[in-house]
């Protein structure tokens, strides 16, 4: 299991650079991962061992990384400005005083994902599917054949679900459901390993209440569903 120690901020460093890597960060899926790997590997063995979320920061237009590492990030690089936290990530959750019934605000881009029954899967290797184009395919139509339920509502509805399916996530939405803010549905196609990879995304933001305190601290430095790899799973706290 992964043990994060460093939390870090990263931005582009104002260059003549930056706009042929902000291009680049925006065309390719798979670019915002190597520009974290590049920060944090140290040999051509090491495991994936961060968690990270990649953003355009809206007021300037730069790109953003927020890291979790058990590594600690160079800070040499003449393209990046790596800002790491003064405290460790256990620190901080120390200070945090998470106790059952704790609530905080909450931001996680996740990979929504359901396993298909074996009989319904496409190849032998499908493991997983996007929840919400299910869900869509499951709306009824009108007489127009146009579906009956917005896709905001669709998207809304499919991340509640899946948040509530995760058995050992260790916290629980906080009522009413219309707290939970769900924007940023899209998906992304890249190469990787002579594969196409095709990742849907979302963002959520909301208020959760602690459950059971082990697993949400494991959660919080394990990060939580698939495409972590590619900036998902992410979960990142305030109080309230």
């Amino acid at each position: 299991m992964m043990t994060p120690q460093f939390f870090s901020k990263i931005t582009l460093r104002n260059s003549a650079s930056t706009t042929r890597i902000l291009q680049t960060l925006l065309a390719d899926g798979y670019a915002p991962h190597k520009v974290v790997w590049q920060l944090l590997s140290y040999s051509p063995e090491q495991r994936r061992n961060f968690l990270f979320r990649y953003d355009i920061e809206p007021r300037s237009g730069i790109p953003q990384f927020y890291v979790l590492s058990e590594q600690r990030p160079r800070t040499d690089h003449s393209l990046w400005n790596v800002q790491i936290a003064r405290h460790s990530y256990s620190e901080y959750l120390e200070h945090l005083n998470i106790q059952g019934g704790s609530m905080f605000r909450f931001m996680l881009r996740a990979n929504p994902t359901y396993s298909p029954p074996k009989k319904y899967r496409t190849t032998p290797s499908e493991k997983r599917r996007d929840l919400i184009i299910h869900l869509r395919k499951q709306l009824p139509r009108d007489a127009d054949g146009v579906r009956e339920e917005p896709h905001a509502a669709t998207e809304h509805r499919a991340c509640k679900e899946w948040l509530e399916r995760r058995k050992h996530i260790g916290f629980e939405l906080v009522e009413p459901h219309e707290l939970l803010l769900v924007r940023g549905y899209d998906q992304i196609r890249f190469r990787h390993k002579n594969h196409t990879i095709i990742l849907s995304r979302v963002d959520m933001e909301g208020v959760l209440r602690v459950t059971d305190v082990q697993k949400f601290q494991e959660n919080l430095r394990q990060g939580i569903g698939h495409g972590k790899a590619f900036g998902c799973g992410l979960l990142l706290i305030k109080p309230l």
